[in-house]
């Protein structure tokens, strides 16, 4: 059931756009994916059997739906280039897509321009939809999870004081869009960041990393956030709590995945995971 809930919302959210779209006697919709990683091929799949469903029930407007499926593997420039031929197919009359919210902002450039409907299965970065009238996310943005950590810690774990850990990847736009919606929210509420660890690809995180931000400057802190992927996010706890810090730890929805929950084990007590949606 969970594979099927963002293809039916997707194609259903197009039919306010079907209607008198094309005099063809089937709809096309063009879909880019990453079709070589799990969640890309669980999308494409979830797709197949609706449109396999709805086309048995006579489809939409009595016109069958048909699907025309690229590979963008999470790539920026090969992304842009599905975007263009599907811009420039005359059958195309929508396109589904994509995974990444960097991916799908650079093509969403192209769908705007060409006037075409695109829709991303979860795009979470505002940049995406919010300047085109044409360019749609079914998830939500990084901005209420960024501005709800920030609430939770404050109305609902009584904390104060937060040291954050963050992924200084300038590349990862879900990172510094969790970042600038926490920060402006915890300064609107004066929840206090005490510090910001910015980390990068070649910083190696075990407990002397720990140890010299932490414990040797004995930071007044009750709370730590981590904005980071899952297997960062892994090693930061383990190595956080092998310094007997035990104050509440809060992340974003990425740490609700398979890896970060197999993982973390005996360090699970008292870590808190904003999701929205936990599928």
């Amino acid at each position: 059931m969970k594979k099927r809930i963002i293809p039916i919302a997707i194609i259903s959210f197009m039919f306010f756009f079907i209607s008198g779209a094309s005099q063809a006697e089937e709809y096309y919709i063009g879909v880019s994916l990453p079709l070589s990683g799990k969640a890309g091929l669980a999308m494409r799949y979830g797709l197949e059997m609706f449109a396999e469903e709805l086309n048995e029930q006579g489809g939409v407007n009595g016109k069958k739906i048909k699907l025309l499926i690229k590979d963008d593997k999470n790539n920026k420039e090969l992304a842009r280039r599905n975007a263009e031929e599907f811009a420039g197919d005359p059958r195309v009359i929508a396109v589904i897509g994509h995974q990444l919210s960097a991916v799908a902002i650079s093509a969403g450039k192209i769908y705007d321009k060409a006037g075409l409907v695109g829709i991303s299965p979860s795009a979470s970065e505002a940049d995406f939809s919010k300047n085109s009238p044409w360019t749609f996310s079914m998830n939500y943005k990084n901005q209420i999870q960024g501005e709800y950590m920030a609430i939770y810690l404050k109305h609902v774990l009584k904390k104060q004081k937060v040291v954050i850990f963050y992924s200084g990847n300038s590349k990862c736009i879900y990172c510094k869009g969790l970042l600038d919606a926490f920060s402006g929210k915890a300064n609107r509420l004066n929840l206090d960041i005490i510090r910001t660890f910015s980390y990068g690809k070649n910083d190696k995180i075990d407990e002397s990393f720990i140890k010299s931000r932490l414990t040797k400057n004995e930071l007044a802190f009750d709370s730590i956030l981590l904005i980071s992927k899952s297997e960062d996010a892994f090693q930061l706890v383990k190595n956080i709590r092998k310094q007997d810090i035990e104050v509440p730890i809060i992340g974003p929805d990425i740490l609700s995945n398979k890896y970060f929950i197999k993982n973390v084990g005996k360090y699970d007590e008292n870590i808190f995971v904003i999701s929205p949606f936990i599928y």
